[in-house]
């Protein structure tokens, strides 16, 4: 499997595959492709964002051993975004081993960003990797 398998992956609401994923559906399938690790589940309608921000801050908050937050990016962390309108947590995706950032958008499908631009930059509210997985 390639990076370029997962580069212009439709985005698809609640899709976790490669014929199309949403944000986190993405995050799944790189963790489980490259990593080799499944992540938990969260089957949230993508367009409500305010579920999603309950449930990304209880599950970084109160779910203790399954998520450890990082001080900044690092290869295959997970970023946690804030886009649009809402005011926390409503998007997520992963950095690379180059610094970029891949992730799955509706106006974009699956693509690779650079987190570091002025776009991108204040957008981004965390970095969590899985408390059981060593990252490589």
């Amino acid at each position: 499997m390639n990076l370029s398998d997962f580069v212009g992956i439709p985005f698809v609401n609640g899709g976790r595959g490669f014929n199309g994923c949403d944000c986190w559906g993405l995050v799944m399938l790189y963790y489980k492709h490259f990593l080799e690790s499944d992540l938990p589940d969260y089957h949230i309608n993508a367009s409500d964002f305010d579920e999603i921000s309950r449930t990304m801050h209880e599950a970084t908050e109160t779910t203790e051993g399954v998520w450890d937050i990082l001080n900044g990016p690092e290869p295959n962390a997970i970023v946690l975004m804030r886009l649009g309108y809402s005011r926390d947590i409503n998007h997520a995706g992963v950095i690379l081993d180059n610094g970029k950032m891949l992730h799955c958008y509706e106006s974009t499908g699956s693509c690779i960003v650079d987190p570091t631009s002025p776009v991108w930059a204040k957008l981004i509210r965390m970095y969590i990797k899985p408390s059981e997985i060593k990252i490589k």
